[in-house]
């Protein structure tokens, strides 16, 4: 059954956010710092928001530019702005209307929006069409965990590991595990990550402890972590206990929390602006 969310991110509770606002990041850190490109090879080093005004660039001078679409479109998952990215995915489905990649970036944008039922749709086309797990797993995955399908999410996210997104892969399936109520390969899965430093992974052990159940070690960690912000956190965290196995997925990976008051807009969090963001899309292409 599919989770039952306010599609209205001015609206929804995004709690989530708040963690990686007290760290630097965006609410979609874990995802820009996985090497997605679908068939979009990035440069070295390069940020979300450069490759995006990079790609963007390339829009000007040629609209039906097909890798600048799909580049375009992943960057602006990586940015948190899954409306844009759905409208540059839209335009590469119609320069290309063979290829997998804009069916598997709209499957993308549409989990980020919370849409489990949708995004599965969209995956279905993109293997019809050729693509792989090895591709779309991290993403697939994430719909299944949605969903409450958490065997198929760690398959897929398994199949995910040696491809692109393999990190953020990586960082999903240690939190499916800890809802499942696997914390020690939850924390074995997270461990290569954690021995990189990477700042993803120190999120997601926090959420794997919280999870759980270990209060006192997840305090402990996002005071680690995030000094001085436990007393904003506490309300979030003490939460996740009472929700279902598919609204812990929400929760934990997209910061998507039901039946709360606002504790804080991941688009204001974020710096991103309202609007509606495929008309100004569709506008630059159409140009």
């Amino acid at each position: 059954m599919q989770l039952a969310m306010d599609r209205n991110p001015t609206s929804r509770t995004r709690v989530a956010a708040l963690i990686l606002s007290c760290i630097g990041l965006l609410m979609v850190a874990t995802t820009a710092a996985a090497q997605v490109n679908y068939g979009v090879s990035p440069v070295a080093d390069e940020s979300a928001s450069n490759r995006l005004g990079r790609y963007l660039r390339i829009l000007a001078a040629s609209p039906r530019d097909f890798q600048a679409l799909i580049g375009a479109g992943r960057a602006s998952l990586q940015l948190g702005d899954a409306q844009a990215a759905a409208g540059f995915f839209g335009r590469a489905d119609e320069v290309w209307p063979g290829s997998p990649l804009p069916q598997a970036g709209m499957g993308a944008a549409t989990v980020l929006e919370g849409d489990a039922t949708g995004a599965l749709t969209y995956f279905a086309r993109a293997v019809g069409r050729g693509v792989t797990p090895l591709t779309i797993g991290a993403d697939r995955g994430l719909a299944y965990d949605l969903l409450g399908r958490h065997a198929d999410a760690q398959a897929d996210y398994q199949a995910a590991l040696p491809g692109p997104e393999g990190d953020e892969a990586r960082r999903r399936m240690a939190i499916s595990q800890a809802i499942t109520g696997n914390k020690d390969a939850a924390l074995a899965t997270l461990s290569p990550l954690l021995m990189r430093r990477d700042p993803g992974a120190v999120r997601t052990r926090a959420l794997v402890l919280a999870v759980t159940g270990d209060m006192i070690s997840a305090r402990s960690a996002i005071e680690a972590a995030m000094p001085g912000t436990w007393p904003q956190m506490e309300p979030f965290i003490a939460r996740l206990g009472t929700l279902t196995s598919g609204q812990k997925a929400a929760a934990a990976n997209l910061g998507i929390f039901p039946g709360a008051g606002p504790i804080g807009s991941a688009t204001a969090i974020a710096g991103v602006g309202g609007g509606n963001r495929l008309a100004e899309i569709d506008a630059l292409l159409r140009a």
